[in-house]
């Protein structure tokens, strides 16, 4: 069952928790248009340099918007002051926070944007449900057997939705992993049944939800823990 958003998620003036709940995701989403880019938008200079890099103004308001929205996050959990907070990668690319602060992952499509925040490993992957020319091309490329075979039995007026809940299920848990592209699209399958699951490798600790994000969007949430994934979805609100 997808987790829904909470309305009366809490705003960033004090009102959010230090730490998620141990085993627990939060999940802050974000669907407002991106406004002008502020000047005092808490960025470092790597994040502006990349910003910079954007020809199209609304794809660089949407950059700056989302790394606006995960600094914030971050600092609401008790990282630091949102401009002060230092990223660094690992091996594989998959960015961190020096010293204390939670587990992370950023993902944003179109205006959405969605923080994952945790105490363990974790993967967040948001899409805005829209008509790809090439769909089918991508499940035949980037799907495994098992969820070819899942799609392909689909009536097409269902393959739409069914891709993109694939697709960020698989993209939730790669994100979550963070090897980078040293582990394919098409080597693990996931289900494509309202349950999110790690069908395969089997028996391992990911764990998968869906986010229940509205008509227009799909979700998914991954993590590594033992038990249940409990999630909560909270709707982030610029102060």
């Amino acid at each position: 069952m997808a987790v829904s958003p909470v309305d009366f998620a809490p705003g960033f003036s004090g009102g959010c928790r230090a730490h998620p709940e141990p085993g627990a995701v939060d999940v802050w989403w974000s669907d407002a248009e991106p406004e002008a880019a502020p000047s005092d938008a808490p960025l470092d200079d790597e994040e502006r340099r990349r910003a910079d890099r954007f020809i199209n103004p609304l794809h660089r308001r949407r950059f700056i918007q989302a790394h606006t929205v995960l600094r914030r996050v971050l600092a609401a959990y008790g990282a630091g002051a949102p401009e002060s907070l230092v990223f660094v990668r690992d091996e594989d690319g998959k960015p961190r926070l020096t010293g204390a602060g939670p587990r992370f992952n950023l993902s944003h499509s179109g205006d959405g944007v969605a923080v994952a925040v945790a105490d363990f490993d974790v993967g967040v992957d948001v899409e805005q449900v829209r008509p790809l020319a090439d769909r089918d091309h991508l499940v035949a490329r980037f799907f495994s057997p098992a969820e070819n075979a899942a799609y392909e039995a689909l009536s097409p007026d269902r393959r739409q939705l069914a891709f993109f809940r694939l697709w960020t299920r698989k993209e939730a848990y790669l994100k979550a992993l963070g090897t980078g592209l040293r582990v394919s699209l098409d080597s693990f399958s996931v289900s494509n049944g309202t349950e999110a699951e790690l069908i395969d490798p089997a028996g391992s600790d990911w764990r998968l939800a869906d986010l229940d994000l509205g008509a227009d969007w799909a979700g998914a949430v991954a993590g590594n823990t033992a038990g249940p994934l409990a999630v909560r979805v909270l709707r982030y609100r610029s102060v």
